[in-house]
């Protein structure tokens, strides 16, 4: 299903916004399909400015769900640490056009001693961001795009609620594909990954629009991880409904989804999706 949602111009979502650890959000695309992109400006453990590209549903009761994706290697500086190898999921809600409030999947492929991560995982945590700037000029953020790119493949192996998913990623780690769920529904995905893992594990972080069977817009993050040498993929599923500030804690749910890749393609040059049937 290609997502159909409209801008809500009494909501607006271009601008920028500010979290409690003072790491910024800036929108400065939004189109009519829904789909949002901009900069994610961190000054936690990571201080930078780095992509960030997603989609926003159509409002329910005023209040939108949404899902972006954020690649932690950093426009502006060439300085390499582990985490250019990792990337982020936020899905949650806009409440009202005045706060956006997430729940946030770092996709972490390997340890950091500088912030005290020693493992691989999704760590999570709750963000809440609050608008601090007028909308900004639709303007895309200034990602490099680059000819080569490789391609991926991989089916549901569980009862999940993926069937199959399948795209394609340049040499920045910028992602496009389609996930096609096990009721049959076609979603166009966006997103990152690392482009280049120095281990087995790769990072992935997927977002997309879903419009549920009573018809209210979902928006749907993904992160996890391409295992290269299991050839199996874990997701952590992130599914944020659109519901009112009061019930808030119900707004995003989190469920597991384990598939097996069917294609692989690491080398530059490859040209096209392909997915084996089983």
């Amino acid at each position: 299903m290609t997502p159909n949602a409209q801008p809500d111009q009494n909501a607006p979502v271009l601008g920028t916004w500010r979290n409690p650890y003072g790491s910024l959000l800036e929108i400065a695309q939004h189109e009519a399909n829904g789909h949002v992109s901009g900069t994610y400006r961190s000054e936690t453990g990571a201080t930078g400015t780095y992509p960030a590209s997603g989609w926003i549903g159509e409002a329910h009761d005023g209040n939108r769900p949404f899902a972006i994706s954020v690649r932690w290697r950093p426009l502006d500086s060439d300085v390499i640490d582990p985490g250019w190898h990792w990337v982020s999921i936020m899905t949650g809600v806009l409440y009202g056009g005045a706060r956006f409030q997430v729940l946030h999947g770092l996709v972490a492929s390997g340890p950091f001693d500088a912030i005290e991560l020693a493992e691989a995982g999704v760590y999570s945590e709750t963000l809440t961001f609050e608008r601090v700037s007028v909308p900004v000029p639709a303007v895309r953020a200034a990602v490099p795009r680059l000819s080569s790119r490789s391609a991926v493949g991989m089916r549901g192996v569980k009862n999940g609620w993926i069937e199959s998913l399948e795209y394609t990623y340049d040499e920045f780690g910028s992602v496009s594909g389609t996930l096609k769920t096990r009721d049959g529904a076609q979603l166009m995905l966006l997103g990152f990954t690392d482009p280049s893992p120095e281990c087995t594990l790769q990072s992935v972080a997927l977002a997309a629009l879903d419009r549920a069977h009573d018809g209210r817009m979902r928006a749907i993050g993904l992160g996890g991880f391409v295992d290269r040498h299991a050839r199996r993929v874990t997701l952590e599923r992130f599914t944020a409904r659109a519901v009112a500030h009061g019930n808030r804690y119900a707004g995003v749910s989190v469920a597991h989804e384990t598939l097996e890749v069917a294609f692989i393609e690491l080398s530059s040059g490859a040209a096209r999706n392909e997915v084996m049937t089983s």
